[in-house]
């Protein structure tokens, strides 16, 4: 296998490097390709490559520090692919916008000249892009959409686009590396690893980073490298053994690695390890043989039983995923159930209340608040007028004769006072009081008038024609007789002239009452809200309107004209009613 993108020239491998490279080695990893990523790190990287046949190195400015950018590494890089072999690319450099370590204008000029000089240098580029793959993509279609590869332009490290994005950097001539967080459960890289054609994928550990499954959260290195290639061999269903060789000749090609350090590497006798599957000769098992074998074999146990609880974890959650799914639809079924037994006793219930008459309300007991006007028609030669409109209370007795026909008698009352001290109990051309009162109430002068009460109290029969019978909501119009009792009260106090002076009287009170009888129109609404079989509570607001016209007249002095003035009589007022009853006429018909 070879690790194409691994950072283990970095302080974090400082403690143990050659033995991180050694246990790699025994675990099968043949070469490693180690990027740099700024100006600072150039010397360490070519460093380890320099001390080891299988290390191979790229140079190049990351995004994070493109500000480093500059003719001066340009010109190192230059020098260093020109005098050192072992330089195999350009990289890692490419955009990344997931940090704000450095502006995208500076990122992008960055970018563009290193591709420029990988194209100058015929060397493959190593790109990293986070959250600016479809950027990255666009600029790298710029520099090689016209060109054909049979080997690959360069590698899209650590690889998290989607599946069209794939596509595109393959059909741009690129390969796609992938790492450990494929192996992570969170991951959405499924179907692009497995979507991924076979000579143009890659692995890599990115090394310190995004060690895989069961390591997640360690330091990572390349010994974990055949963990990501056990994972894409599940994902595309074909042994390890095969992805680690196509892997390996895919990278062979893109980095140009020689096939004689290769051979030299895997076959030495002193200080190389063979790769997995290999036994060399017992002869050669010199001590560090023997123990990088047994290496071997304990990565490969770790692998075999990596991949059984795969195996295991898979085939329990799809068991798992069944049962939830058979519990989910018995639930299911359940509810549907009860709720089509629910619907069937509803409909029959609609049907037996459609049968089921309604009862007819053959008594009703109500009662309202409301306000009531009294009026004269002509009343010309009043002195002072009185403000009528007050509240009224009314309370009923009704029946129904039929659904659209309503009979009600209901009795009401209000009473109004006023200071009347600018009335007057007779006439202005009248000199005595009338004949009907009582004498011995009469001042011998005049009366001083104080305070007048009119208390109306009225009978009213309705018949009332419902215009929407079958509406929960029913308006109704109505025409009835209504009797009205008017009775007024003065309160007043006697004035006498004594030797030239005013003297004033005790206090008395005249009171007269009178009937009158009209016809009466009215308009309402009311809701019939049934409480039980037998009961129904029928809220109402309605305004009936008289003019009364026979009857007796007011006596001289009180509010109205003795000459019998015609009243208006109006009443607004909302109320309930309920009924008490047997079944009558049936529902919905």
């Amino acid at each position: 296998m070879i690790d194409t993108h691994c950072h283990i020239q970095t302080e974090q491998f400082d403690s143990d490097r050659e033995e991180v490279i050694a246990l790699s080695e025994a675990a099968g990893v043949s070469h490693f390709v180690v990027p740099a990523i700024d100006l600072s790190s150039f010397d360490a990287t070519l460093k380890i490559a320099s001390e080891h046949k299988n290390i191979y190195c790229a140079l190049g400015i990351h995004p994070h520090s493109a500000k480093e950018w500059n003719d001066d590494v340009r010109k190192r890089i230059i020098r260093e692919i020109r005098d050192n072999s072992k330089v195999a690319a350009i990289g890692e450099i490419g955009l990344d916008y997931y940090y704000d370590f450095c502006p995208k204008p500076i990122q992008i000029a960055a970018f563009r000249e290193q591709i420029e000089l990988a194209l100058e240098l015929g060397k493959p580029i190593i790109i990293h892009t986070r959250d600016s793959i479809d950027e990255t993509l666009e600029i790298v279609s710029e520099y090689y959409g016209e060109r054909h590869t049979d080997t690959g332009f360069g590698q899209f490290h650590c690889f998290s686009g989607n599946s069209d994005q794939m596509k595109r950097a393959v059909s741009l001539g690129f390969c796609v590396s992938y790492t450990g967080n494929i192996t992570y459960k969170n991951t959405t890289l499924t179907d692009v690893v497995r979507e991924t054609p076979e000579d143009r994928i890659l692995i890599e550990t990115d090394s310190p980073y995004l060690a895989p499954v069961p390591n997640r959260g360690k330091r990572n290195s390349p010994v974990f490298l055949g963990l990501i290639a056990q994972k894409i061999a599940e994902l595309k269903k074909k042994d390890v053994h095969e992805i680690m060789t196509l892997t390996t000749n895919n990278a062979r090609r893109l980095f140009a690695l020689s096939m004689l350090v290769m051979t030299m590497f895997l076959f030495s006798s002193q200080n190389t390890f063979a790769q997995p599957g290999s036994k060399p000769p017992d002869s050669v098992l010199t001590k560090e043989r023997r123990e990088a074998e047994e290496i071997i074999k304990k990565q490969r146990d770790e692998l075999m039983r990596a991949q059984e609880e795969r195996r295991r974890d898979s085939i329990k959650a799809v068991q798992q995923e069944q049962e939830q799914l058979m519990r989910e639809a018995m639930e299911q079924a359940r509810k549907d159930s009860i709720r089509a037994v629910e619907k069937m006793a509803d409909e029959e219930r609609l049907r037996e209340r459609a049968k089921t008459p309604i009862v007819w309300k053959a008594i009703g007991i109500g009662a309202g608040l409301g306000v009531g006007n009294l009026s004269g028609v002509n009343q010309g030669l009043r002195l002072s007028l009185t403000p009528t409109s007050v509240l009224a209370t009314s309370f009923s007795i009704g029946t129904a004769i039929t659904r659209g026909i309503d009979f009600e008698i209901s009795y009401n009352s209000f009473t109004f006072g006023d200071d009347l001290s600018k009335d007057g109990l007779f006439r202005a051309s009248e000199s005595s009081p009338p004949a009907h009162l009582d004498t011995n109430k009469i001042p011998t002068h005049y009366f001083v008038p104080t305070h007048e009460d009119m208390s109306t109290k009225y009978l009213s029969f309705d018949f009332r024609f419902v215009i929407n019978p079958r509406s929960p909501v029913k308006f109704y119009m109505g025409l009835g007789y209504m009797h009205v009792t008017i009775t007024n009260s003065q309160d007043y106090y006697s004035v006498d002239s004594v030797a030239g002076g005013v003297v004033k009287g005790p206090s008395a009170n005249l009171e007269h009452s009178f009937s009158r009888g009209g016809i009466k129109g009215l308009i309402g609404a009311r809701y019939d809200w049934e409480l039980g079989d037998n009961f129904i509570l029928t809220p109402f607001v309605q305004i009936g309107a008289a003019f009364l016209f026979t009857g007796e007249q007011q006596a001289g002095g009180f509010d109205f004209n003795t000459t019998g003035d015609p009243i208006v009589f109006t009443h607004l007022n909302a109320g309930v009613t309920l009924y008490f009853g047997w079944f009558g006429v049936q529902r919905y018909k």
